[in-house]
C-alpha cells in the first residue's frame, strides 16, 4: 500500500495548525532535535492531535494500521531518548512582572498549576473528584514574562491534590527553581504554602473579601490565565482531552513531545510580539496617534526620545502588549489563526448533542454554545436511524452524548461518520438520562425569563415544552449533566450560573427531508447575498431545513414579491444598508457577561439597536400590510429606547460612531482626574528624557534611548543594543538597574523611573477598573432586556435572509410558484439556475407529474379513470450522453427545493405540491474511508427510496444499474419502476437511463402511468478533414424533451 506521506508544503499555515495543532516552524525545530523524518513526525502529531484509532489514521494516510502504530511509537521513543525534559535554565533571563500586594511592591516570575489528562481505567487511584473522571496529573510551571514552559513533572495519579504534588519529591517545591528563593503564583489550591506560593485569597465563611483583597485576586487571576492558556494548548491535542487507552509510559512520552512542540510555538508567537515592541510600530492608527500627540522635542536633539505613550487606548494593543498576550492570548494572537470578531461570529461547530433511543423513539437535545440556545425534539425512529443521521448532518456536533446502556446498533449508528463530519462520542451514566433529572436540571438553570421564581419557571417550561415527550426530557437531562462537568467549567462553575438565551422545540414533520447526498447531488449551497452574520446563519438553517408549512412558505413568497417590486427598490436598498450594521446579538449576549473586555460588544449592541430602529422607521413609512413587516411595530421597543438613552448619558456618542467607547466627562470625578494625569504622561516622560540626556550623552556606545511606560512593567529606560560592544558591558551601567532584554533592546530602571512609578502608580489599571464599573452598570441593563434583544436579532436575521432571496430572485428572473395540495408537479419552461450561466444556449423544459390517479364521476354508482396524460407519476428520459438528462433531473429537484424554501423559482410558471422527502440517485460519492463499491452505494441510495418514499416524495434517479453488468442493471431498474407504479399513490419519479430494453419489459398495463421522453439533439456536419478523408461531426445538445409514443421508441430500439 502506498503511503499518503504528509509534507510541510502540502498545507497553508492555517491548515497545518488545524491538522497538527502548532505552527510549521515549531514542528521543524523539534524534528531537527529528534532527528526523524518529516513524514513520521507529522503522522505522529496528527495521531495525537485527533487521537482516533490507528485504523482511522491509516485510512487518512493511506497505509496499514500497524504502520501508523509503529511510526507513532518510534517518534515518541526517539524524542524521549534524545531530548531532555524542559527544565529551569539558570543562565536564561526570566524578567519579573511588577505587582502590588497590599501596598507592597513584589516581583514575580513564574506561575504554576496542574493539568488533568483523562485515563481509561477504573482504578480509584486515578479518580479525580473535581472533574468526575479518571486521569493523570502533570504539574506545569510557566514564565509570566513570555508564557514559556520552564519546568514540568509527572504523571501523578488524578486523585492527588495539587499542593501534595508540589510538595512531593518530584514537585516544584523540590526543584532547583526554589533554591533561588522564588515565589510562585498559584490558584486557591496552593493556599497551604504561603512561603513559596502567592495564592488567591479565599472568601471567609459568612463574610466577603475586602476591595484590596479582590484587587489582589484579580491581579493573580490575570497571571494564572497564562498557565491556563498553556493547559488549553495541551487539551487541543485529543490524546490529553479524551481518555488515554494505552499505558502510562506512552502517555509520559506523548506529554514530553507535545510540551516541546508547544513551547516552540509560544516562543515563535512571543518573538513576533517582541519584534512589535522593539520596532515601536504596532499599528498605523497608533503611529498616527503618536504623530498627533508627540512633542517635537526630539527633532533637534542628537539623543532621540521615542514617543512615550499614545493617547489612552482601552484596546491596549500598544500599551499592554505583553500583558495582553498573557491575559487574553486567544484575542490577540499573532499567527494566521487569529480569531477576529467576524471569525468568532461565524457559525462554528460548537454544538453539543445528546441523544437517547428507547422503544423506537429518539430523544434529542443539543446546545449551541456560541448562541447559548437549547434545541430539543422527539421523534419516531426506524431501524436504519434515519432521523439520527439527519440530526448529525444538520447539527454538525462537536460532541455526541449517549447513555452507556444503549443497543449496539444505535451505538454503531452514533459512531458512524459521513464525509466531512468529525465529532467525539461521550458515554454518560444511564442515570443522567432520566426524566426527573432532566426536569430538575431545567428548573435549576437561568431561563430566558426575568423571574427566578420556581413556579414562574415551571409555567414557562410547560408553555414551551411537552413534558409527555419523555425521551426528549431525558435527553435534556443528559445534556445538562454533561455541560458543567466536562465542557464549560471556565464559563460557569455550577449549573445555577448557566444562562440560556432561548429554548427552541423543533419537529422533523415540519421540514422537507433531504439528506447530505441529495444536497451534494443537486449542488445546493447558500448564497452570499446576506449582509449580516445572523442573516447568513439563518439562511443556512433554512437551506438545511426547508419548511413544509404552507403558511410560512406563502408568507415568504409575499415578502419576496414585496421586495422585488420596483416601487419598493429604494426601501430594499436602505434596509440592506441597515442590516449590514446588525451584529450577532445572540453571541454577544452569551459572551458579554463573562468578557473581560466588553467594549467591542457594547459598541456592537449600540450600532445594532440604532440600525434596528432605523429599519423600523423605514418599514413604518411604507405602511406595509404583510404580517411579518407589521410585526416590527409590535416588538418591545420601549426597553430598547431606554437602553439607548442610557448609552447617550454614559458614553460619547460621536466616538461610538467611530467604534470607540469613551465615557463622558462628569460621570465620575475620580476617573476625570486620572485621565488628566494619564494624558499628561507624554510630556512628563519627554521632559524626564531631556533631563537624563546629559548622562546618556557621555556613554559612547549609546546613540539613542527611550523613556517608555508599560502598564504591567511601569516606567523603563529602553536602550538599543550596540553589536560593537560586549553585552555584559552594556547591561552594567552605573546608576541603572538592569530589568530585562529583548533581541534589540535592553530595559533599565533608575531613581527617576522609580519616582515616576510612585507618581503614576497603577494609573492604567485604575482607569480600567473605574471604566469597567461604569460599563458594568450598562451591561446589567442590557442583560435585563436580553429577551427583547433576542427578538430584535431573530427579526433582523429573517429579514436579511428574505431580502437575500429577493435579490437573487430579481437578478435571476425567478417567478413565484403556486403551492397545491393535489400531489401535482407542473413546471413550465423550467431552467437550471447554474447551467444557464455556464452555456450559451439553454432551452427550458416542461415537467408534469402527479402522485395519484385523477377520477371523474359519471354517475353515483361508478367512476372511471380519465385524462391519463395528466395522471402520470413517472417520467423516463433517454438520450445520448451530454444531452442534458442529468441537468434536467437536477433542475426539477432544485425548483421543488427552492419552492419549499420560500424562494421564487427559475421557470415561466410552476405549480408545486408540498413534498415530504427528496431522494436522489445522481452522484456517487466515493471515499477511501468507505469500503463500498460505487454500485453498492447506488443500491443503498435506492434502498432508502423503496423504504421511506411516500406519494408526496420526489425521486430523482440517474442511470441506475450502470455500475453492474447490463442484464442485472436492467432487471434492477425494471423492478424499481414496477415497485412504485403499481401503487395507487405513487411518488413522483424522474428517471433517466440508457437501457432501451426497459421499454420492451414495461407492459401496456403500466405504460399509462409513465411519461416516455427523449432528448432532442442536432448533429452538424463540420468541415471535411483531408487527412485520411475523415469527416468530423459536431454534436449540439438542445436540452429539450419530447413526449414520444411508446411503440415508436420500441421500434427504434429494434
Amino acid at each position: 500500500m502506498t503511503i499518503n506521506t504528509p509534507r510541510f508544503d502540502q498545507y497553508s499555515e492555517r491548515e497545518f495548525k488545524r491538522h497538527f495543532g502548532v505552527h510549521k516552524s515549531s514542528v521543524s525545530a523539534i524534528m531537527n532535535l529528534i532527528g526523524c523524518s518529516e513524514s513520521k513526525i507529522l503522522i505522529c502529531l496528527n495521531y495525537l492531535r485527533f487521537y482516533t484509532s490507528y485504523l482511522d489514521r491509516s485510512l487518512v494516510h493511506g497505509c496499514s494500521e500497524s504502520t501508523v502504530k509503529n511510526i507513532v511509537k518510534e517518534v515518541l521513543n526517539q524524542c524521549y531518548e534524545k531530548v531532555d525534559y524542559l527544565s529551569y535554565d539558570e543562565t536564561k533571563d526570566y524578567p519579573p512582572v511588577k505587582d502590588v500586594e497590599r501596598g507592597k511592591h513584589h516581583f514575580n516570575r513564574f506561575v504554576t498549576d496542574t493539568t488533568l489528562c483523562l485515563y481509561e481505567t477504573k482504578n480509584d487511584k486515578y479518580w479525580n473528584e473535581d472533574k468526575k473522571h479518571f486521569g493523570f496529573k502533570y504539574e506545569v510551571t510557566c514564565s509570566i514574562h513570555n508564557g514559556e514552559i520552564i519546568w514540568w513533572s509527572g504523571p501523578y495519579p488524578g486523585s492527588k491534590a495539587d499542593i501534595d504534588i508540589a510538595r512531593s519529591e518530584e514537585g516544584i517545591l523540590s526543584s532547583e527553581i526554589l533554591q533561588n528563593k522564588e515565589r510562585f503564583i498559584g490558584d486557591k489550591s496552593y493556599q497551604g504554602e504561603r512561603e513559596s506560593f502567592k495564592a488567591m485569597i479565599k472568601r471567609p465563611r459568612g463574610g466577603s473579601l475586602t476591595p484590596l483583597e479582590k484587587e489582589f485576586n484579580a491581579f493573580l487571576s490575570s497571571k494564572i490565565i497564562i498557565i491556563e492558556n498553556v493547559n488549553k494548548r495541551f487539551k487541543d491535542f485529543k490524546c490529553f482531552s479524551t481518555p488515554w487507552k494505552s499505558n502510562q509510559t506512552y502517555h509520559l512520552q506523548a506529554f514530553h513531545l507535545i510540551s516541546l512542540v508547544i513551547n516552540e510555538d509560544i516562543k515563535i508567537e512571543m518573538n513576533n510580539i517582541y519584534n512589535w515592541i522593539d520596532n515601536e510600530q504596532p499599528d498605523d492608527n497608533i503611529i498616527l496617534n503618536f504623530k498627533n500627540n508627540n512633542n517635537k522635542a526630539n527633532k533637534n536633539n542628537e539623543t532621540t526620545l521615542s514617543p512615550p505613550i499614545p493617547p489612552f487606548n482601552k484596546d491596549e494593543q500598544y500599551n499592554n502588549s505583553i500583558a495582553k498576550y498573557n491575559i487574553d492570548n486567544d484575542e490577540y494572537q499573532v499567527d494566521d489563526d487569529n480569531d477576529t470578531l467576524m471569525n468568532i461570529m461565524n457559525y462554528n461547530n460548537n454544538n453539543i448533542l445528546a441523544v437517547i433511543y428507547f422503544k423506537l423513539k429518539l430523544g434529542i437535545a443539543y446546545y449551541d454554545s456560541n448562541l447559548s440556545i437549547l434545541y430539543v425534539s422527539e421523534c419516531w425512529e426506524d431501524d436504519t436511524f434515519t432521523c439520527l443521521s439527519m440530526v448529525k448532518q444538520q447539527v454538525c456536533p462537536k460532541t455526541i452524548i449517549i447513555p452507556s446502556r444503549m443497543p449496539e446498533k444505535f451505538i454503531d449508528a452514533v459512531h458512524k461518520m459521513e464525509e466531512g463530519q468529525s465529532f467525539n462520542v461521550h458515554f454518560s451514566k444511564s442515570n443522567d438520562f432520566s426524566f426527573d433529572n432532566g426536569k430538575n436540571k431545567l428548573l435549576n438553570i437561568k431561563l430566558p425569563i426575568d423571574s427566578n421564581d420556581f413556579h414562574q419557571k415551571q409555567l414557562y417550561l410547560e408553555r414551551i415544552l411537552d413534558f409527555s415527550q419523555s425521551e426528549m426530557i431525558k435527553a435534556i437531562g443528559g445534556l445538562l449533566v454533561y455541560l458543567p462537568k466536562y465542557l464549560a467549567l471556565d464559563e460557569f462553575e455550577t449549573l445555577e450560573n448557566f444562562k440560556l438565551n432561548e429554548i427552541i422545540c423543533f419537529s422533523f414533520d415540519q421540514f422537507l427531508s433531504i439528506n447530505t447526498n441529495s444536497l451534494y447531488s443537486l449542488q445546493i449551497f447558500a448564497n452570499e447575498k446576506t449582509k449580516s452574520v445572523i442573516g447568513k446563519r439563518k439562511l443556512k438553517s433554512w437551506f438545511m431545513r426547508p419548511p413544509r408549512n404552507r403558511e410560512i412558505i406563502e408568507e415568504r413568497y409575499d415578502l419576496i414579491s414585496y421586495f422585488t417590486d420596483n416601487s419598493n427598490t429604494p426601501l430594499t436598498l436602505s434596509l440592506v444598508g441597515c442590516l449590514s450594521n446588525i451584529k450577532d446579538l445572540h453571541m454577544i449576549l452569551n459572551k458579554l457577561n463573562l468578557s473581560q473586555n466588553p467594549e467591542r460588544y457594547l459598541i456592537n449592541i449600540y450600532t445594532s439597536l440604532q440600525s434596528f430602529l432605523r429599519i423600523g422607521i423605514l418599514i413604518e413609512q411604507n405602511s406595509p400590510t404583510i404580517s411579518f413587516l407589521v410585526k416590527i411595530v409590535t416588538l418591545s421597543l420601549e426597553p430598547i429606547i431606554t437602553l439607548l438613552q442610557q448609552y447617550e448619558n454614559t458614553f460619547i456618542i460621536d466616538d461610538l460612531h467611530k467604534n470607540v467607547l469613551n465615557i463622558k466627562y462628569g460621570i465620575d470625578s475620580q476617573l476625570d482626574k486620572l485621565r488628566e494625569v494619564y494624558n499628561s504622561m507624554g510630556s512628563i516622560l519627554t521632559q524626564s528624557g531631556e533631563e537624563e540626556k546629559s548622562y546618556f550623552g557621555g556613554i559612547p556606545w549609546i546613540t539613542s534611548f527611550h523613556f517608555v511606560y508599560y502598564p504591567q512593567l511601569g516606567c523603563l529606560i529602553c536602550v538599543p543594543i550596540n553589536p560593537n560592544y560586549p553585552l555584559p558591558q552594556q547591561k552594567d551601567l552605573k546608576g541603572l538597574d538592569f530589568i530585562f532584554q529583548t533581541s534589540q533592546y535592553i530595559y533599565f530602571q533608575n531613581q527617576k523611573t522609580k519616582e515616576l512609578d510612585d507618581y503614576f502608580g497603577d494609573i492604567h489599571n485604575d482607569i480600567l477598573d473605574i471604566e469597567g464599573r461604569i460599563q458594568r452598570v450598562v451591561i446589567d441593563e442590557i442583560l435585563k432586556i436580553s429577551n427583547a434583544l433576542i427578538e430584535v436579532s431573530n427579526y433582523c436575521s429573517e429579514l436579511d435572509a428574505i431580502i437575500s432571496m429577493a435579490i437573487v430572485s430579481k437578478e435571476s428572473n425567478f417567478v413565484r410558484p403556486t403551492i397545491n395540495s393535489e400531489s401535482i408537479l407542473e413546471i413550465k419552461n423550467g431552467r437550471h439556475p447554474l447551467q444557464e450561466l455556464c452555456t450559451n444556449t439553454f432551452i427550458p423544459n416542461d415537467t408534469e407529474l402527479t402522485g395519484k390517479y385523477k377520477y371523474i364521476t359519471i354517475n353515483s354508482k361508478d367512476s372511471q379513470l380519465t385524462n391519463l396524460s395528466e395522471s402520470k407519476s413517472t417520467m423516463i428520459i433517454t438520450g445520448p450522453n451530454q444531452s442534458g438528462k442529468s441537468i434536467y433531473l437536477k433542475q426539477v429537484g432544485i425548483i421543488v427545493y427552492l419552492a419549499h424554501l420560500g424562494c421564487f423559482v427559475p421557470a415561466e410558471s410552476a405549480n408545486i405540491s408540498l413534498c415530504d422527502k427528496i431522494f436522489t440517485r445522481i452522484s456517487t460519492r466515493e471515499s477511501n474511508s468507505i469500503s463500498e463499491s460505487s454500485f453498492m452505494i447506488d443500491c443503498k441510495q435506492v434502498a432508502q427510496m423503496t423504504k421511506f418514499a411516500t406519494s408526496n416524495s420526489l425521486l430523482l434517479i440517474d442511470e441506475y444499474g450502470k455500475g453492474t453488468i447490463p442484464q442485472d442493471g436492467i432487471s434492477l431498474l425494471y423492478g424499481l419502476i414496477i415497485h412504485f407504479i403499481v401503487k395507487d399513490r405513487s411518488p413522483k419519479i424522474l428517471l433517466s437511463t440508457h437501457f432501451y430494453e426497459i421499454f420492451k419489459l414495461i407492459s401496456e398495463k403500466h405504460a399509462d402511468r409513465i411519461s416516455f421522453n427523449s432528448t432532442q439533439f442536432l448533429i452538424e456536419k463540420a468541415n471535411s478533414n483531408t487527412n485520411n478523408n475523415i469527416t468530423f461531426d459536431t454534436f449540439i445538445p438542445l436540452y429539450k424533451y419530447n413526449l414520444v409514443c411508446l411503440m415508436l421508441l420500441i421500434e427504434k430500439t429494434n
